[in-house]
Order: structure tokens, then sequence, then C-alpha cells
């Protein structure tokens, strides 16, 4: 994991899902793709299956359980409602269940603990194995 810092603050086009993503996979935060105008989730599986990957979200709680990095999602330190009265959430680098990387610049993680974590899987794991 390279840790790679957020670009675009706020709700709702921030990108501290995308930095967390460069993180992972440690490429330059460019390199994934802007969520403006478009759905979150679709545009990310498209981004994810041309690279032979795919994302999988685990509910927290329920004696879940991360080996290796993955995405914690869960309340915004920073506060704020979304349009819909929801808090605003915000996303980080876990590793082993562990917060390791804040991609804001005031590193203040979550408010509370997680509420989701995103693992980043390869589609197909035999393939993927002999890059």
């Amino acid at each position: 994991m390279k840790p790679v810092d957020q670009t675009i603050f706020g709700y709702p086009n921030g990108n501290c899902f995308a930095a967390c993503v460069a993180s992972i996979l440690e490429i330059p935060i460019e390199d994934t793709p802007s969520i403006e105008g478009k759905k979150f989730e679709s545009a990310w599986d498209v981004w994810f299956n041309e690279r032979g990957l795919t994302f999988v979200d685990v509910p927290a709680g329920n004696g879940a359980y991360i080996q290796g990095f993955c995405i914690a999602t869960g309340k915004s330190p920073r506060g704020g409602l979304t349009a819909s009265g929801r808090p605003v959430l915000h996303a980080v680098v876990a590793q082993n269940m562990a917060l390791v990387h804040d991609p804001h610049p005031g590193r203040a993680f979550l408010d509370g603990s997680p509420i989701e974590f995103t693992v980043i899987c390869p589609l197909d794991w035999a393939a993927w194995q002999r890059r």
C-alpha cells in the first residue's frame, strides 16, 4: 500500500474512495475514475472490470474480519448531511481491520466505527496470480 491523498473535497464529489483505491493498488489518483455526474457504484464497477477486478461491500459487525487491505467507510468526522438527510460518509484504508491511512489531510479518520468495508478482488483468481 502506497498512501495517496484525495484531491477533491466535500460532498458530493469528494474523491476519498478513489484515493483509497489508488493507495491500495499503488497507482496515481489520476488513473481512477471521476464520479461527477455518474452513479458511484456503476462507474466503479466498469472501471474495476476493465482491469480484471471487482469489489465487494461487507457490512461491519457480526464478526466480519477482512485480512489484508480494504476500504473502511463510515461517518465523516467533518460532519454534514447528504441531500437525502443521511450523514456524509468518508473512506479510509484499513489493513487487517485497523485504520491505517486517511486520505484527507486532516487525518481524522472516521467519526465512530466503520459501517462497511470494501474489498477489491480479482475477477479471475488464476489469471490474477499469473500476472
